[in-house]
């Protein structure tokens, strides 16, 4: 079963996640592919894998900073 998450923060040699279900877990700095960063859509399969997934990474930043954006409007 392949579980999704959002990259919260780094602390050392971890990444903080969020899961879907709102459970906060630690992963190793050292399993994240290359382009991994705060606020990437991550997906974990069976095996510890972990993937980035950039299309769901840059809808998600769009509809963020578009409600930033509306949010500071003059």
């Amino acid at each position: 079963m392949v579980k999704k998450g959002i990259i919260d923060r780094f602390e050392k040699v971890w990444a903080v996640v969020e899961m879907e279900d709102g459970e906060f877990i630690e992963i190793s700095i050292e399993t994240l592919p290359p382009d991994a960063r705060e606020g990437s859509v991550i997906y974990i399969d069976d095996e510890g894998k972990v993937s980035v997934s950039i299309e769901e990474t840059n809808e998600r930043r769009k509809r963020i900073q578009a409600l930033m954006d509306k949010l500071f409007e003059d």
